[in-house]
């Protein structure tokens, strides 16, 4: 899917022309699976907050001193 020809164009020796055939998508759909496969549609990363975070801790870790 990342070749042009789905568009109705083609390639030959480095230069890109209209094809006899017709587009078999959409502009639009051939830019949306284009940004698929480059990886622009995953969420973004939230960093959650925690209501009461960092307001326990743990008894173990406190007699040990790992925490």
């Amino acid at each position: 899917m990342r070749n042009e020809f789905y568009l109705g164009f083609f390639t030959w020796d480095g230069t890109t022309a209209q094809g006899s055939h017709p587009a078999i998508i959409s502009l639009q759909v051939f830019r949306q699976v284009q940004a698929v496969f480059d990886g622009h549609n995953k969420p973004k990363y939230q960093k959650h907050e925690f209501a009461f975070g960092g307001l326990l801790t743990c008894a173990y870790d406190d007699l040990h001193g790992d925490g």
